[in-house]
């Protein structure tokens, strides 16, 4: 009910007072405080006492794929350090950039519950273990990945369908392979998803097709479980190689393209190295366009 200019006067005052009071709420910690490298180091610590155990038992996939992720388990030190309250300990699995840089930790329960650590960024699950390879396994999803590794296979996960794209792009320009092979999941989204990252990755440069495990297989770690091993993965990937379709790329790279791409691919093996991103070095990232504008100059 308004009451002339009171009225007015009231509402008014009424309405600063709430703004006064949302701007003088005090701000979240912003996720760039967080050094995800060292959440994810410390949690791997921590499930080296033997807890990653059950979760070999629960994947059915090696310790030593677990460990090349760098999973760990979330203590309820950390949990309380962190704010995240869970009936036991959460596995945690490093997510990281293009640059391999860690950007977030997924957490999973010891029933299969999946979800990231508050303030974490979307990432790759990559091996901590730097190994060269002609080939590279594109999979989705962190045990898949797993499984992958567990072969003894050079592999890179998506954490979901569609799903970071960019950061897969930038992981192969650093990892340099020959030739791409996205391990799809059986079911209609898993081949879509697959179809679609082939297609990114054939548009990047690369030589790519995707795989599906055997019926009835649904995914690659349930295949790996059945007793799958090294040999009858690149079987199918070497069956798959001679389809009439696989491994085109869907733009014919010109050479200049492909000094393009190596010069691109050394850059960013250099930023990853020396621990430079661009934000921090303006001035050689602009030398770096500088020379891949020349490049792309030439006859």
């Amino acid at each position: 009910v308004r009451c002339g200019a009171a009225g007015w006067g009231l509402r008014v005052t009424g309405v600063l007072a709430r703004a006064l009071r949302f701007v003088s709420r005090p701000a979240s910690r912003p996720c760039s405080s967080l050094d995800w490298a060292d959440i994810a180091e410390a949690a791997w610590r921590a499930g080296q006492a033997g807890a990653v155990d059950a979760l070999v038992k629960l994947l059915g996939v090696p310790l030593s794929a677990l460990d090349a992720l760098r999973v760990g388990v979330l203590s309820r030190e950390l949990q309380a350090r962190y704010g995240v309250t869970q009936r036991g300990a959460p596995f945690t699995f490093p997510m990281r950039d293009g640059l391999g840089r860690v950007v977030g930790v997924q957490l999973r329960t010891a029933s299969g519950r999946k979800f990231a650590l508050r303030g974490s960024r979307n990432g790759l699950f990559i091996s901590a273990e730097h190994r060269d390879d002609d080939l590279v396994i594109v999979t989705e999803g962190q045990s898949d990945t797993a499984a992958a590794i567990g072969l003894g296979l050079r592999a890179v996960g998506i954490p979901g369908v569609r799903q970071c794209q960019g950061m897969l792009v930038e992981a192969l320009r650093r990892m340099a392979p020959a030739e791409v092979v996205v391990v799809a999941d059986a079911d209609a989204a898993g081949r879509g998803s697959a179809a679609e990252t082939v297609a990114l990755v054939q548009r990047a440069g690369w030589d790519a097709f995707s795989v599906v495990p055997p019926s009835p297989m649904k995914d690659l770690r349930e295949w790996v479980n059945k007793g799958a091993s090294t040999c009858d993965v690149l079987a199918i990937v070497k069956e798959a190689r001679l389809r009439p379709e696989a491994g085109r790329c869907s733009t014919d790279a010109s050479p200049h393209a492909r000094r393009v791409s190596a010069t691109h691919s050394r850059y960013i093996s250099f930023l990853h190295q020396s621990r430079i991103t661009a934000a921090q070095s303006p001035l050689l990232d602009l030398w770096t366009s500088a020379w891949l504008l020349a490049l792309h100059l030439l006859p």
